[in-house]
């Protein structure tokens, strides 16, 4: 199976996400500002995610994790991503969308722009961290959520 958290940008909240379903972060409480510094200086926030699937690993039960900006266009995201997996004659039962944009409050996306469009890290990197984890709860309920859905 294939999951992909899916934001409009993409980089914070569906790689938070992501990271907390392969244990990278963790589920029951809240981490360090350092782990989430770590974490939004690695490889994975990219600025040129939009439109790019972006793998992050496999969990335990072997399902690939994916994050994913699709701007303000989810319904054309799922819909090419059916698509596909039509085409390349699998099941599109076989695809998990998770839409983190309920969680991403004021400061990740003030903080996100700032950092990423606007070159303010300086500025834009605590306000993101600190929105993040003001959201974390709600992420890791989320990705517990889904983690439900996924065991055999």
């Amino acid at each position: 199976m294939y999951i992909i958290y899916h934001d409009i940008g993409g980089t914070h909240g569906p790689s938070i996400a992501a990271a907390i379903h392969l244990n990278e972060l963790p589920s029951d409480e809240i981490p360090g500002k350092t782990e989430i510094e770590k974490l939004i200086l690695s490889e994975r926030f990219r600025t040129d995610s939009e439109g790019r699937l972006v793998f992050h690993g496999k969990d335990h039960y072997g399902h690939q994790i994916f994050s994913f900006a699709r701007r303000y266009a989810p319904s054309m995201f799922l819909n090419a991503f059916s698509s596909i997996m039509t085409i390349t004659k699998k099941d599109p039962k076989d695809l998990l969308y998770i839409d983190t944009m309920p969680f991403a409050n004021t400061q990740m996306i003030i903080g996100g722009s700032y950092a990423r469009r606007a070159g303010l890290a300086s500025l834009g990197r605590p306000l993101l961290i600190l929105g993040i984890l003001q959201a974390y709860p709600q992420l890791s309920s989320l990705v517990w959520k889904t983690q439900l859905k996924l065991e055999p």
